[in-house]
Parts: structure tokens; C-alpha cells; sequence
């Protein structure tokens, strides 16, 4: 059975963007949008995960193969928040998990006594901001389900994130974090010999969950951008007046990758070897050599690009099309960067200052490259 286990709708609220939170919401996804395109995608079963809410399920309760799921936001004794997936709640238990979402002893005594099934997301993504290393320690002894496969976050985030979950034993998820209709399904979890919600989430519990979808990147996250603001401006005309904002959205995308890599790339060498994550036989599940679920069509780049650096083609700096799919220009520049980056830091509080810098190298680089 297959089930996107990390899917948005316009119920996760207002972005969490300054200023852009007073008037742009999260998603504009309808819930039963997102049901009916899951459905033609071929998912067995489905469930969506909002922020903090389960105000979507209210309109797709009467289905028999949707369960309720939500993505808490949760804090951290260290200071740092991160994201966690809860599975097959109700009402009762939603409103336990909000009060309890900034205790998180008191959070994970809650879950356990409620036996509800959850899983950590996007373990080495900056999306919640800093991390600290004690934060991995309770990642690793309280949380059965690490997401393995997210299809916002870059490859090597997810690489890392599968490497230490086989490395700990850990049972892996994997899902879309779709927030527009575009990429709704992309990416899914798999659960061979399921034959109903229980089973498959059992299946969940025992490890048995198979990650499929392929990883983000920045055309992903321009796409994203664009379908969001796409739809505000449908909702509030009046905020066609930042469109203009618009213009430096790769900049934004490829500074924001850098960015990402950088972060997940330094968490994981920086423990990877003492906790013995390095040490795994692994590697991401072979999604684009499946075959798509049923009615669902794979995804193509735009056009093709061949010519070489010496073409001065104006896009190159953008990205380039390889044969294995569609790659940001970021991934050839910024991972030669990358080393220098590590060495100059030295601790978590030091990643933004380093990264300030060293993102106006890459614009350089990307310039003289055209």
C-alpha cells in the first residue's frame, strides 16, 4: 500500500516568512483537492499533515482510507524547534500534543502512553533554524520514525537522514511536504503486504516502510514559491503590488540551497563518524527507476540543455540539465566550496555569518561562469 505521509493544505495556516505572514498563507490546497489528486496519483491510502492544525480533516472524514495525521511544532530543551510527524490522532489527542508542544518530556510521555505512531522530519534541514548536537540525542532515543525521504529537501539531506536511520534501526518515512497541488504525491512511503490503514501502519512500526519520490531542489522550490504567490494574488489582488519581489527569487532559491547543503552536510560529518551513521550500508531508494503509481506522469524539465561552458549560454548559471535529471548550477559551484566553508566553522551559532559570505562568492562565480 502506498501513502504520501507528508502532504499540506491551506488549513497549516499563514507562512512563517517575515512580514509575507501577515497576508500569505502556508498552502492554498483545498483538502479535498489534495484527496482527489492523491487518489488519481494512485495512493492506497490518505493522510494530510498540517501545522499544529487537523482543521482540514473535517471535510474528508467520511472517507474510509483518509486517517488523521498532523506535523507538530515542537521545542527543543536546547532552544531549537524542529517537526514531527504524529499518525492516526483524534481530536482529543490533537489537543494534548498542542499543549504539550513546547515540553517535550512531557510531549513523548504523552505519545508513548497513547501509543500513537511518530516520526522526526527533515532531521538534517535548517527549516526550523539552528540545531544543537544534544537535539540528535533525543532524535535517536525517542523517535522510532525518521524521515528518510522528503521531496522539498536536497539529496544530500536526505542521503544523510536515510544513512543514520538504517544506522540506528530506525523505521523510515518519506512523503511530498507538498504545499501546492504541483508535487502532491511525488513522493511516498510503501508498505509491501499492507491491505488496510492498520496494517500499513503496523508495517510503519515493524520498519517495514519503503521510501519512493525523488529528492528537492531549487527549481522545485521556485515552482513551490510561484504557485504560492500565484494564488495569493488570486486571493488578495492587492498584493500584486510586491510582485516585482518575484525578480530575485533564483537568487533566493540558489542562496537558500547553499545554504541547506552546507547545514546538513556539517551535522552529519560532524557526528556522522563518532555515532557511526558513516558506517551504514545504505543508499536512497531507486525512485526514478520505478515506474510511476497509476495516472500519474512523470516529471520532465522544461527543455534540454547540452551546450557547453564555453557556449556562455545566459541560463547555465541557472541550471543545467544533466542526463540524470535536473540539477541546480549551485551543485557544481557551491560543493567546491563547501570544505572551506566547514573549516571556518566551528560551531552551529558561526553557520550563518560563514554562509553570509561565502553566498557572495557563489553569485560571483556564477557571473564570471556565463
Amino acid at each position: 500500500m502506498r501513502c504520501d505521509l507528508h502532504v499540506h493544505t491551506i488549513a497549516s495556516g499563514m507562512c512563517t516568512v517575515p512580514v509575507a505572514r501577515r497576508f500569505c498563507r502556508e498552502c492554498y490546497s483545498a483538502p479535498l483537492e489534495v484527496y482527489e489528486r492523491l487518489k488519481s496519483l494512485g495512493m492506497d491510502l490518505v493522510t494530510v499533515t498540517d501545522h499544529d492544525s487537523i482543521d482540514a480533516v473535517e471535510q474528508l472524514r467520511r472517507f474510509d482510507d483518509f486517517f488523521v495525521s498532523e506535523e507538530v511544532s515542537i521545542h527543543l530543551p536546547s532552544g531549537t524547534g524542529a517537526h514531527i510527524a504524529v499518525y492516526d490522532l483524534n481530536d482529543r489527542q490533537h489537543i494534548e500534543l498542542q499543549q504539550r508542544r513546547t515540553d517535550l518530556p512531557s510531549l513523548l510521555a504523552y505519545l508513548r502512553e497513547q501509543e500513537l505512531l511518530y516520526g522526526v522530519n527533515h532531521v538534517f534541514s535548517g527549516l526550523t533554524g539552528r540545531r544543537a548536537a544534544c537535539d540528535f540525542d533525543w532524535f535517536e532515543q525517542h523517535f522510532p520514525l525518521w524521515e528518510s525521504l522528503n521531496g522539498a529537501m536536497l539529496e544530500c539531506a536526505n542521503r544523510y537522514s536515510a544513512a543514520a536511520a538504517q544506522s540506528l534501526g530506525k523505521g523510515i518515512t518519506a512523503g511530498s511536504d507538498a504545499h501546492t497541488m504541483e508535487t502532491v504525491g511525488s513522493v511516498y512511503t510503501e508498505v509491501s503486504g499492507a491491505r488496510d490503514k492498520a496494517t500499513f501502519l503496523e508495517g510503519l512500526r515493524r520498519g517495514e516502510g519503503r521510501a519512493v519520490g525523488a529528492s528537492g531542489d531549487a527549481v522545485r522550490v521556485m515552482g513551490e514559491v510561484w504557485g504560492i504567490t500565484r494564488r495569493m494574488f488570486a486571493e488578495k489582488p492587492w498584493t500584486l503590488a510586491v510582485a516585482p519581489l518575484l525578480l530575485a527569487l533564483p537568487a533566493v532559491a540558489l542562496g537558500n540551497q547553499m545554504k541547506e547543503a552546507v547545514f546538513a552536510r556539517y551535522w552529519f560529518h560532524r557526528l556522522g563518524e563518532e555515532r557511526g551513521w558513516m558506517n551504514a550500508s545504505w543508499r536512497l531508494p531507486s525512485a526514478s527507476l520505478r515506474e510511476p503509481p497509476p495516472g500519474r506522469n512523470e516529471r520532465k524539465p522544461s527543455r534540454t540543455v547540452t551546450q557547453s561552458r564555453s557556449t556562455g549560454d545566459p541560463d547555465f548559471a541557472l541550471c543545467v540539465v544533466f542526463e540524470e535529471g535536473l540539477r541546480p548550477l549551485f551543485t557544481e559551484v557551491a560543493v567546491q566550496m563547501l570544505p572551506s566553508c566547514l573549516e571556518e566553522i566551528d560551531n552551529d551559532e558561526s553557520i550563518e555569518r560563514v554562509l553570509e559570505r561565502k553566498q557572495s562568492d557563489l553569485f560571483v562565480t556564477t557571473n564570471r561562469a556565463r
